[in-house]
């Protein structure tokens, strides 16, 4: 996280070298970003960049904090919604949520996605545990959603719970990235959420 020093600095300065970051990082990729690249475009010295931050995935994971804090404001109205309504029915807000998010913060969505496709160990380390904070999260809701009976008692909740993590985390992930249409993303979503209400065998044939 950024020391005293950045934190004390001028607005106008602090969003200088921050979005000297994101924009490297959009252009280049993360494990392709150097702090010599983000210093010169931020036009400042390198020793500056060290009172700021640590190292670059301490400027990282401040930018992805700040990124995490802007994008709950977005489920807010979801989460109210939670004490009549189940989870699993409310995954398609979630989803478009999320989706919306993205559509009106591209700069947030790409550093997202270089998290998500980078390489470097200390980066994927933090993928993952924002991926088992994610499922956990997701586990709580429909663990409260079987003691409302919304769902089936003998529903493996941490199974459940992964589908839909992976789903929201990684494929809408990889669709906003290729910039699919908001209608085939709906629809793809609603598939899921089907088949995670219905199952795929025929009544007759289930156990």
């Amino acid at each position: 996280m950024p020391t005293d020093t950045f934190l004390n600095l001028p607005q106008a300065k602090q969003d200088k070298v921050l979005n000297a970051a994101i924009d490297i990082i959009k252009a280049k990729g993360y494990d392709k970003t150097s702090i010599s690249d983000i210093v010169k475009m931020a036009s400042i010295p390198r020793g500056s960049f060290y009172q700021y931050f640590k190292d670059k995935f301490d400027l990282y994971y401040y930018l992805f904090d700040l990124i995490q804090t802007s994008k709950m404001a977005y489920f807010k109205s979801i989460v109210a919604k939670f004490e009549d309504r189940s989870f699993v029915d409310l995954y398609d807000e979630i989803v478009m949520a999320g989706l919306k998010f993205a559509q009106e913060n591209e700069d947030a969505f790409m550093l997202g996605y270089h998290l998500y496709k980078a390489s470097d160990a200390t980066v994927q380390k933090l993928w993952l545990n924002m991926e088992q904070r994610g499922i956990e999260a997701y586990e709580a809701f429909l663990w409260q959603d079987q003691k409302k009976g919304f769902i089936s008692k003998d529903i493996n909740v941490t199974v459940v719970a992964k589908m839909l993590y992976h789903f929201n985390a990684v494929e809408l992930l990889k669709m906003i990235y290729n910039k699919e249409s908001e209608a085939k993303i709906r629809a793809l979503t609603h598939e899921t959420i089907e088949v995670i209400k219905y199952g795929v065998l025929k009544n007759e044939v289930k156990r």
